[in-house]
């Protein structure tokens, strides 16, 4: 059954009316006494809501079972105390659910929330939508994680294969917040019909016994993850879980400003107690300050008195934790780097080219070995279905010289890509991160060296050399700060001239922006002048891609049609579309 996506009664999909919210209100006083008996209660056609686990019978598709003795908090985060986690599923049928794409409808959802709420009596504002989004996880057949961290969690196979036909969210919120249900199941909801799926119909719920010692199986669910609801004692154990979320704080912070340098600097400006101008003054150079002091206050790591700043408590300890650990979380956060963009379907084409050896990357097919040639590697089932078909036409030795087969290594040319990135200051913030993350995971994650060069204002700077050190390239891009217009002929002409006087091999210029040309170079027209130094780049025979915004599609059409390369518009530049466009780029320069 596919019931039409939103809240039953509540029409338009999560903008609620006065009298909905009114409605809203008067259903959630209820909700407290029903969660705290251990039931379940069905909210809308396909979400479900308790403090219990939930299960669904394969031979009951539609009947959603509440193991009235399976505690949430209990099983899903070792908490001690009971009735501290409240437990959403939202069902669809059986589907790929990309949980990236649900975590944003999911912000804009809680953003919602606080706009519509915060006349709520008795609930506790934060400054933002940042502090409730800390305390929901979210978990898919994609994966998962925080709400408000990386979401590069939940990739175990058994924990995605058992999200196949739900979202799962646990959250931690006070019962003055319970109406933010509403909005999330929305949605959820909606966001599953946009990527083209149905949502499915609970027709009733059934309390069970079953919980842990009652023959349910939860190792599926057992997963490490960047989740604030973890139990934090003091015994070994949970020691050490506690040096996990403060290494994972620790990459979830890093993950937003570049780096884990940044976020030591970050953390040293609010040494001293420093008042607000003072603050200010030592903020510039990190992008979007206001919101950073914010994020901090959120999450309980600055505290504000008096117009003077402060780290807590937690805040000291996580900045001591950085200083004496920084090479390890370093190390963690390049592996991250490396992993983060891999999806369940690259990582299943690798397994599958792993089993077929014919056909591994970097390799043509087997070939018979010219007689006295070194045999460069061997390749053994060719090798002995050639044994075989000799010795039933002719008979002979199980194996002889000419039965040998190699496979021919295919030399993977190597690219020398020049990011061109528009840092005007319409890129600041997630943009220009996302650009910043693009130049880093290149290194980490391929053999190719890369350039940075920055466009602002009036000139294009060389932020990193051609170079495959990441050290030298973490430092260049910690220099780049958004500022003023966007002289793109400058830009282009820049990297056309300094990629003509490098040695290169195989170069590629890919140029980010998110605006078009408002600086000119050689006339009083800034779009001609940026059309005619793509034809220049075109004329010199070096291979030119562009990522550019929707709205800007037109002038990027004419800009890459004159350059001779490839467009790619993006709703919004974010760093999984940069990697994939980097990757067919590489894709087609390498064939």
């Amino acid at each position: 059954m596919r019931p039409e996506p939103g809240i039953p009664g509540f029409a338009g999909g999560g903008q609620f009316n006065s009298r909905q919210l009114e409605a809203i209100r008067q259903a959630t006083r209820a909700l407290p006494a029903i969660l705290d008996r251990g039931l379940g209660v069905r909210l809308g056609h396909t979400m479900v809501v308790s403090r219990r686990v939930h299960a669904v019978s394969p031979a009951e598709p539609s009947e959603v079972q509440v193991l009235v003795d399976g505690d949430a908090g209990r099983i899903f985060y070792r908490r001690q105390r009971t009735g501290e986690v409240i437990h959403v599923d939202v069902f669809h049928q059986v589907a790929q659910v990309d949980h990236r794409r649900v975590a944003r409808s999911l912000l804009k959802a809680v953003d919602r929330y606080w706009r519509d709420f915060a006349w709520v009596e008795g609930a506790h504002l934060a400054p933002g939508s940042r502090r409730l989004a800390d305390y929901v996880d979210l978990q898919t057949g994609t994966g998962g994680g925080r709400l408000s961290g990386s979401l590069a969690y939940g990739r175990k196979e058994s924990l995605r294969r058992a999200h196949l036909n739900h979202v799962h969210l646990a959250l931690k919120v006070d019962e003055a917040h319970l109406p933010v249900l509403f909005y999330l199941g929305a949605a959820v909801e909606r966001e599953v019909v946009s990527q083209g799926y149905e949502i499915r119909k609970v027709e009733r719920l059934r309390p069970v016994e079953g919980g842990p010692g009652g023959g349910s199986d939860f190792s599926p669910y057992g997963s490490y993850s960047d989740s604030l609801l973890q139990r934090r004692d003091t015994s070994p154990v949970d020691q050490q879980v506690k040096r996990q979320v403060q290494l994972q704080t620790a990459m979830d912070l890093a993950d937003d400003l570049g780096s884990v340098g940044e976020l030591q600097d970050l953390l040293e400006s609010f040494q001293g107690d420093p008042g607000w101008q003072s603050l200010q003054n030592r903020l510039k150079r990190f992008p979007t300050p206001g919101q950073w002091v914010e994020r901090l206050e959120a999450q309980g790591l600055v505290v504000s008195d008096r117009r003077e700043y402060r780290l807590t408590e937690e805040g000291s300890r996580l900045y001591q934790f950085i200083r004496t650990n920084r090479r390890e979380i370093e190390l963690h956060f390049r592996n991250m780097l490396r992993r983060l963009f891999l999806s369940a379907s690259d990582l299943g084409r690798r397994d599958r080219l792993h089993r077929e050896g014919d056909r591994r990357p970097g390799h043509h097919g087997a070939a018979p070995v010219p007689s006295g040639a070194w045999v460069p590697s061997l390749a053994v089932p060719e090798t002995l279905v050639a044994a075989s078909c000799r010795r039933l036409r002719e008979g002979g030795p199980r194996l002889c010289r000419e039965d040998l087969r190699a496979y021919h290594r295919r030399a993977q040319e190597k690219i020398d890509i020049c990011l061109l990135i528009d840092a005007s200051a319409s890129m600041a913030g997630s943009r220009l991160r996302a650009a910043r993350y693009l130049a880093e995971h290149l290194l980490l994650a391929s053999r190719d060296r890369v350039a940075v060069i920055c466009f602002q204002e009036r000139e294009a700077t060389v932020y990193v050399p051609f170079t495959r050190n990441y050290g030298c390239v973490e430092a260049g891009i910690r220099r780049i700060r958004p500022l003023g217009l966007t002289p793109l002929a400058h830009g282009l002409i820049g990297a056309l001239e300094y990629v003509a006087a490098s040695r290169v091999r195989n170069p590629l210029i890919l140029l980010i922006t998110d605006g078009i040309p408002t600086v000119p170079k050689w006339s009083m027209n800034s779009l001609a002048d940026a059309v005619e130094a793509a034809r220049q780049v075109a004329g010199r025979g070096i291979r030119f891609a562009c990522v550019g915004l929707e709205p800007n599609r037109r002038f990027l059409e004419e800009l890459t049609r004159e350059g001779r390369g490839t467009l790619h518009v993006v709703e919004e530049i974010e760093r999984e579309a940069l990697v994939d466009i980097a990757r067919r780029e590489k894709k087609a320069r390498a064939t």
